[in-house]
């Protein structure tokens, strides 16, 4: 079930999980927000997904993490 807020449109979160690294460097974690909901999120390919439960929460991460379709991350000049 996706979300149709805006992470900046919620209440405030917190990360309830350890920040996980896709392949290509990006953060993916689940996080809860004000009201209580989990929600996986990547910073790489701007996933954003509510899921029921921190048990599915945490698989549904632990699934995302190498198939994450984002590129890898920019470091910068080498």
């Amino acid at each position: 079930m996706a979300s149709t807020a805006s992470p900046d449109e919620l209440p405030s979160t917190e990360i309830v999980s350890r920040i996980q690294h896709t392949p290509a460097g990006a953060k993916a974690w689940v996080e809860r927000d004000g009201r209580g909901r989990l929600f996986v999120r990547c910073q790489g390919c701007t996933l954003y997904r509510l899921v029921d439960g921190m048990a599915p929460a945490l698989a549904a991460l632990v699934t995302h993490l190498p198939t994450c379709p984002a590129d890898a991350i920019d470091a910068g000049p080498a």
